[in-house]
């Protein structure tokens, strides 16, 4: 019987494959399980169409992760705060601040995909990467600036 699976299943296909397997197999188990439908014509066209729509917002989705990463590139993010000796901060810049900072900018992301890998707690130069769909991760340089009191 064949069959287009609907979620991957372990030793036989992925989702969206057409398989064969045999009929006990496909009406005691995938069937009702819900992982599976028969392959018929109409069920064939709905998967491809499913397929289509799916590679047009992957597609999408790139073309605008180009795009933040492009502005990204292009933008100085300073952030002034309170230091103490030895250039070490009262408290931590935050992602929160970064994200204000690039929004006043010009360039909204949400505070959430914003990797920093420790709490920067120093004034100078700190490389942050950004998380981007479908795509690597851009670098943002953040210069932390002492503020005058």
């Amino acid at each position: 019987m064949k069959l287009i699976l609907k979620e991957a299943v372990p030793n036989l296909g992925q989702a969206g494959e057409i398989v064969t397997v045999k009929d006990g197999y496909a009406r005691n188990f995938l069937i009702p399980k819900q992982l599976a439908i028969p392959a018929n014509e109409g069920n064939i066209k709905q998967i491809e169409h499913a397929r289509r729509l799916v590679d047009t917002h992957r597609k999408k989705v790139a073309a605008a992760s180009a795009e933040v990463r492009e502005r990204i590139a292009g933008v100085r993010v300073e952030i002034a705060k309170l230091a103490g000796e030895e250039d070490k901060l009262y408290g931590s810049v935050t992602s929160a601040e970064i994200a204000d900072a690039l929004a006043a900018q010009g360039v909204v992301i949400d505070r959430r995909t914003l990797l920093v890998p420790e709490p920067i707690k120093t004034l100078g130069e700190h490389k942050i990467s950004v998380k981007l769909k479908e795509s690597e991760p851009a670098e943002l340089v953040v210069h932390v600036v002492p503020k005058d009191a």
